[in-house]
């Protein structure tokens, strides 16, 4: 299944299936080193959201048209709370905290570390509330710290 362009913000990591059916856009991605079995994660979006800069496991970073990301059959494998993807009512293993040492250090005051699970409870527009499933404390999030915690998606045939 060729990933959802909406699904591509900053912070998601995808693992490449195929270079997809597109022979002139497999062909470009092929000349710069993405193969099957490539994981990619989204750095940045331009200013309009057309181009993004990706980063390959191997530290190489290239700019991609979105069509061309969403051209590759690809699997989400992690995501920022924020995103889209990230379902309400489920739980999540979480794979780091990329903000900076002051967020870091409020995150583990509230409990919340790498390697943790977090239940994702309701959103609105501007706030996410997470739990802890062991204590069962809730955390209210803006919208900014959530897309600094990048969570595991639960593979297609299993359960998140």
């Amino acid at each position: 299944m060729t990933t959802e362009a909406h699904l591509l913000i900053p912070g998601s990591q995808c693992e490449v299936r195929s270079l997809g059916k597109d022979g002139k856009i497999a062909q470009r991605l092929a000349q710069m080193g993405v193969v099957p079995g490539s994981r990619l994660e989204i750095v940045r979006c331009s200013p309009l959201g057309e181009t993004l800069e990706v980063a390959s496991r191997e530290g190489e970073r290239f700019a991609l048209r979105r069509h061309e990301m969403a051209a590759l059959d690809c699997r989400l494998v992690a995501a920022p709370l924020s995103s889209p993807a990230i379902l309400d009512g489920h739980s999540y293993r979480i794979l780091s905290l990329d903000g900076g040492r002051t967020f870091r250090q409020r995150m583990r005051e509230h409990g919340l570390q790498p390697g943790d699970r977090v239940h994702v409870g309701p959103r609105s527009p501007h706030r996410l509330t997470v739990s802890r499933p062991t204590t069962g404390a809730e955390l209210q999030l803006g919208h900014g710290e959530a897309e600094k915690i990048i969570v595991r998606l639960p593979p297609e045939d299993g359960p998140p």
